[in-house]
């Protein structure tokens, strides 16, 4: 027993000696049992941390932090025993997936910063990739997921690449594209604020900003241009306009267009896809040749709920907030001076001629056609050969062409329940004026009259308020007293009091008129102005 336990002693006795020499033997042991051991764990982990995006991709430039054609994100690599490591060290960007698309990779994005030469800092190289998009490829579901999946570059001798799996960075995106016409245009639309208004405007006269879908996001203001000198480009003035707009009840303040050329508004030709709503044009002017309007040029398309106070002058098809209107006017107003030059033809105070439908309408504003060879002038439209349906017009009518009207200067469409308030429906000097009546100068080809009103002290001119042909529905109107003895609510019966604020007193000098209810913001103070 002693023998045993003598024999246990020793062995234990020499293990002790390993332990606390430099024994070679006992070093290739250690070697090998940590080489067996860690086989999994690299010489110098390297890890991929991301950041995030806070800003949201748009097809154009903007200068704030919210959108931007662009967008920077921080990518970590950490895990550099040597910084220098780190010089060549690239990451991977391998694709990107649209969320809804599938496994298919999408274009319409690039990048640059990932492959940046640098040294790392404290065993930590940083990447500022920047993300960049072409404003084209459609991301139908508003997010990319961009998958970085490794580094590349690095030393196979020092260190084996560990990413713990694919790091996915999302971003948002707004195309200003659509599949679903009913439900997806508002979701998709690009935002349009005071920060890229100019940009907005430069894009959406591109092929591909012509067919997209925006939306204004607070009341913005232009810089005043100098004298002569335009601050906008009507979008859509060579090449139809076939996206939408929705103004979203806010303001776009200064608008400047001095123009020589046809298709003149802010908008110059829209499609008969097209739809701009709920957009209020404060303060400015507009000028061209033909087709010209406060807001849209040609309209083929439909404008909703829309004002426009810009003063609006040009040849032929001039208007207060359409030039040529072939589609829908509904909901909207004018109340800036409306002037046709020489030659000109078809002047008015929401459309310089109506080939479509204008309903729920007035303007304020004087129209006035100077030349001798100007036709067509009328306080709702200078022609009409669609339908005119609960509009009136307060301002004073001039002109020294042919076929005047408080609402409609020469007819061959419909004119049904319309209040023509303007104070004079006069003719200039030297002119040769003839066919003006107080609601319609000239109704061809069939044209409807029916329905109409027109107040009774309208001058007409030859300084007097005798009119030839009265009657609700001939050319003057029925008579409506201006004393304070008709309600409005009679004047403006059967209008439609969910869309007009119809005012409770009565009609008089000075008095309010009805207003549009659900307009964008801004004052509404159309009155009842003396002869």
């Amino acid at each position: 027993m002693k023998n045993i336990f003598s024999v246990f002693v020793l062995t234990f006795m020499f293990l002790i000696f390993l332990t606390t020499c430099n024994n070679p033997f006992w070093n290739v042991v250690e070697d090998d049992l940590l080489e067996n051991n860690n086989d999994d764990i690299p010489d110098g982990i390297v890890i991929i941390s991301t950041g995030s995006s806070s800003r949201t991709l748009i097809p154009f430039d903007s200068a704030d932090t919210l959108y931007g054609i662009s967008t920077t994100i921080m990518i970590n690599i950490s895990g550099f025993k040597d910084d220098a490591d780190a010089q060549n060290v690239s990451l991977v960007i391998e694709n990107v997936d649209g969320y809804g698309n599938g496994t298919e990779e999408l274009t319409g994005l690039s990048f640059s910063g990932y492959n940046t030469a640098s040294n790392a800092l404290n065993g930590i190289k940083t990447f500022n990739v920047t993300v960049t998009y072409n404003g084209i490829q459609a991301f139908s579901n508003g997010i990319a997921a961009i998958n970085v999946t490794g580094v590349s570059n690095l030393s196979s001798s020092k260190y084996e690449n560990y990413n713990g799996g694919i790091q996915v960075i999302t971003v948002n995106i707004i195309d200003g594209q659509r599949t679903d016409a009913e439900t997806e245009e508002l979701n998709r639309a690009i935002p349009v604020t005071q920060n890229n208004i100019i940009k907005f405007n430069e894009y959406a006269n591109t092929s591909a900003g012509l067919t997209r879908h925006y939306k204004l996001m607070e009341n913005v203001i232009l810089e005043i241009p100098l004298p002569g000198e335009s601050n906008w480009t009507a979008i859509g003035r060579t090449v139809s306009f076939t996206g939408s707009f929705d103004g979203q009840g806010y303001t776009i303040t200064n608008l400047y267009i001095i123009g020589g050329t046809s298709r003149q508004g802010m908008f110059g030709d829209i499609d008969n896809v097209c739809l701009i709503q709920n957009i209020g044009l404060v303060s400015g002017s507009v000028s061209g040749s033909s087709f010209v309007g406060g807001i849209v040029g040609f309209n083929k398309g439909s404008v909703i709920n829309s004002y426009s106070t810009l003063n609006v002058s040009g040849l032929s098809d001039i208007g207060g907030v359409v030039g040529l209107n072939n589609g829908y006017i509904t909901n909207s107003y004018s109340t800036g001076n409306i002037e046709g030059f020489a030659g000109g033809t078809d002047i008015g105070g929401v459309a310089g001629r109506n080939g479509g439908n204008i309903t729920n309408s007035y303007s304020t504003g004087n129209i006035s056609g100077l030349a001798i060879t100007t036709r067509s002038t009328g306080g709702v439209a200078g022609r009409n050969g669609g339908i005119i349906l609960n509009s009136y017009s307060t301002g004073n009518i001039s002109s020294s062409g042919n076929r005047n009207g408080g609402i409609v200067g020469e007819n061959s469409g419909d004119i049904i329940n319309n209040v023509a308030l303007n104070p004079k429906i006069d003719r200039l000097p030297s002119s040769h004026s003839f066919l003006i009546g107080r609601v319609l100068g000239n109704n061809i080809f069939d044209g409807m009259s029916s329905k109409n009103f027109a107040r009774v002290d309208m001058i007409n001119f030859d300084g007097d308020t005798i009119w030839d042909n009265k009657g609700a529905n001939d050319i003057d109107g029925e008579d409506v007293a201006v004393d304070g003895t008709v309600p409005l609510s009679t004047v403006f019966a059967g209008w439609d009091t969910n869309i007009w604020e119809i005012p409770s007193g009565n009609l008089i000098i000075g008095g309010a008129l009805p207003t549009l209810k659900n307009m964008p913001s801004g004052t509404q103070n159309p009155t009842l102005l003396a002869p």
